[in-house]
């Protein structure tokens, strides 16, 4: 499942953002390559695409792109805009993907307490109604024993 929100997540992010298109098409195959790894403190090391170097993402990152995003220099032509280089997006994108995956299985559990919790009161309910029903019944035959409404069938 959580493909579908790594692709979700890739697609709202190509609508909002269209100037980062093509380095999410780029984070989608750093994710893909599945050469990422978490590290212990949250972060991330994500491989160049090459695979020649391999760049620590904590809300930043070390590549080029993301040093040139913020770099005095105006005549930089390669950047990341707003700092969102191909690796901070793969990182990004897991992270919220697994956030949202969590998320879902927890509302599932929830959903699923709530289901088993009705299924109980309904069949605490069922079983005082039939209860309630037969002893009914009971009375209904007393009253009807009582008044001499009922009929006794004859002996063979």
């Amino acid at each position: 499942m959580i493909d579908t929100y790594i692709l979700a997540l890739a697609a709202r992010a190509r609508r909002k953002h269209p100037e980062l298109a093509s380095r999410v098409g780029d984070a989608l195959r750093l994710i893909e390559q599945a050469r990422m790894q978490r590290q212990p403190d949250g972060s991330w090391t994500v491989p160049s695409q090459r695979g020649k170097e391999i760049y620590h993402v904590n809300g930043a990152c070390e590549c080029r792109d993301y040093r040139n995003a913020f770099a005095a220099d105006t005549s930089v032509t390669t950047f990341a805009p707003n700092g969102w280089c191909k690796h901070r997006l793969a990182a990004t994108t897991v992270d919220w993907a697994e956030h949202l995956e969590e998320r879902h299985a927890n509302e599932q559990a929830l959903a699923d307490d709530a289901i088993a919790q009705a299924q109980e009161r309904v069949a605490r309910a069922l079983a005082e109604l039939n209860a309630a029903i037969a002893h009914k019944q009971a009375l209904t035959r007393r009253h009807a024993d009582d008044l001499g409404l009922t009929t006794q069938a004859p002996a063979p």
